[in-house]
């Protein structure tokens, strides 16, 4: 009897996925597109496969790979004029299928690493100026007191270091606006399609209203951040956070930074 082999614990695995925006009503068939899709590197299992929404593992060796996409030409001008990595032509001379990789499509796998690569297709009439999408930046300042008894601390606190008093940049292209404070109700931004970062820096007035609100007994940490919506935190702690849009596209990018008071009894 076959005994199907289990990969070791530490398997370096690559799970590739692809997404394609396309309006089927205008493109019809071209939506249905899957093109073959090659992985390189050392020993990739399997190595080549139909491009699908549906997750594909790839089990593979440590070291340098990378992930590509049949007929795909970098930085393809068409593309490329509107902020992506490039694409190729279809048959119809003014249509283009723009691609985008996501970070982890190339470069070097760890033992026991698993990554995700995501490949973003996106249909485009180039006769057709695109939709500008619609980026909804919100801002809240939260504070939590570990000694309930003493929450007046935190609405001193709220009242005093405020939601304008953090910068906000979005980075993409044709940003507008692409710097600005942050607020509760929250920022529009216009931009084009295809990948953003958007990172938030506090004022100096907020480290200097956080020492004047500390004393012996107490001790405030923050403004730690996080990010959620259609937006995703670099890292924890970060203070910046990277997303995906598509042209016409409304997204939310929500930021909280949190204050922790902690007391010690007199």
């Amino acid at each position: 009897m076959l005994v199907a082999k289990v990969p070791p614990i530490d398997t370096e695995t690559l799970t590739v996925t692809k997404t394609t925006q396309c309006d089927e009503q205008e493109f019809g068939d071209i939506c249905n597109f899957n093109p073959q899709i090659t992985v390189t590197g050392t020993d990739p299992n399997p190595i080549s496969f139909p491009a699908s929404q549906t997750p594909i593992v790839v089990t593979l060796g440590t070291g340098q790979y990378s992930v590509s996409e049949a007929g795909f030409v970098p930085g393809l001008q068409a593309c490329s004029a509107l902020g992506f990595d490039g694409g190729q032509q279809t048959a119809q001379a003014d249509i283009f299928i723009c691609t985008n990789f996501s970070e982890d499509h190339d470069g070097d796998i760890s033992a026991g690493q698993n990554l995700l690569c995501n490949i973003t297709n996106t249909v485009i009439d180039t006769n057709v100026t695109p939709q500008p999408a619609t980026l909804n930046v919100t801002k809240l300042v939260t504070c939590e007191d570990e000694n309930v008894e003493n929450g007046v601390t935190c609405v001193q606190l709220l009242s005093t270091i405020t939601e304008d008093q953090f910068n906000i940049t979005v980075t993409d292209t044709n940003v507008s606006p692409s710097n600005f404070n942050g607020s509760e109700i929250g920022t529009l931004v216009t931009l084009d399609a295809g990948p953003f970062t958007v990172t938030e820096e506090p004022y100096d007035s907020v480290a200097e209203q956080v020492a004047g609100l500390e004393d012996v007994q107490t001790e405030i940490t923050g403004p730690s951040p996080s990010f959620s919506g259609d937006c995703t935190q670099t890292g924890i702690g970060s203070f910046s956070a990277t997303g995906e849009i598509a042209a016409g596209g409304q997204e939310t990018c929500n930021i909280v930074n949190n204050f922790i008071m902690t007391r010690t009894p007199p």
